[in-house]
């Protein structure tokens, strides 16, 4: 089956209004970016019918996910992204939250293991004409020192912890979003930096894809 452009407008909108505000998303801005970004664009071919499904989208065999529309936004309204600010994404996958977030900060850095996910995004955003970001090949426990401090990092999958590296990279007040694996269903958290200190909050229950991060003992959990 083929889809035109107009296709694909529809499916964001559906998308937007019968997804994700329903699970409480209310955010202006990242409404408004969920529904111009597309997509379809960031899922592999034979996926690309199925783009706006509420469903996760394996990108690859290394295991990597492209969260659930829903999922995603829960978590980037959590983050309370600002338009001054410097985020980090780790395990960006193909690029669709660097795309998506672009627009509500400063700038955008997404991190990859997978050299093949950081082609495609690279390629997509580069089509997209998104020129506040970048994806690198990273070790994503270790993040990216070169461009630290941040304002965010936002982990994309379920970890049992959080990297004590990444926390290091936060300025004094930064905020990390993530979800900690705890039994069947995640916590989504938002920890926040000040000084040497690290506290965290639980925003809510979710599941989404695991990501391993290969970390060190420094961790800091649930």
């Amino acid at each position: 089956m083929s889809f035109v452009k107009e296709d694909f407008a529809k499916a964001r909108k559906i998308m937007v209004d019968n997804q994700i505000r329903p699970v409480g998303v209310t955010n202006y801005a990242l409404l408004d970016s969920l529904g111009k970004i597309p997509r379809e664009k960031f899922v592999p071919e034979n996926r690309v019918s199925l783009s706006y499904c509420d469903s996760d989208h394996k990108l690859s065999e290394s295991g990597r996910y492209l969260m659930s529309p829903a999922s995603f936004a829960r978590l980037a309204q959590l983050a309370d992204v600002k338009q001054n600010e410097i985020i980090l994404l780790v395990g960006c996958g193909t690029g669709y939250s660097v795309a998506v977030l672009s627009g509500l900060c400063s700038a955008v850095f997404g991190i990859e293991d997978d050299e093949e996910l950081v082609k495609k995004a690279e390629s997509v955003l580069a089509d997209l004409n998104i020129g506040n970001s970048a994806v690198l090949t990273k070790d994503l426990s270790k993040g990216v020192p070169s461009e630290a401090p941040f304002d965010l990092i936002l982990i994309e999958g379920e970890v049992d912890s959080v990297p004590s590296a990444l926390l290091s990279q936060l300025r004094d007040g930064g905020r990390l979003v993530a979800v900690i694996k705890d039994g069947a269903i995640g916590k989504a958290s938002v920890f926040v930096k000040s000084g040497k200190d690290v506290s965290q909050r639980i925003g809510f229950d979710v599941k989404i894809p695991s990501l391993s991060l290969g970390q060190d003992r420094a961790q800091f959990a649930l």
